[in-house]
């Protein structure tokens, strides 16, 4: 009885595993590309239609 709990949970993380892995590799890529949008959009219409450049944090840069 123990046996047949044990192939049926494998089943469970064999049929989820790779589809969390999926997500959280997509969902990585994607903070990743609206972190950097978000970076290039502030950075060209901040610095280049305002002129405005945000002072950098004490010690940084």
């Amino acid at each position: 009885m123990k046996s047949h709990r044990a192939s049926r949970e494998l089943g469970y993380l064999r049929k989820w595993l790779p589809i969390a892995l999926l997500i959280e590799a997509i969902s990585g890529v994607g903070s990743i590309f609206f972190y950097e949008a978000i970076n290039l959009t502030s950075t060209f219409l901040l610095g280049g239609v305002t002129g405005f450049f945000a002072p950098s944090p004490i010690g940084e840069g």
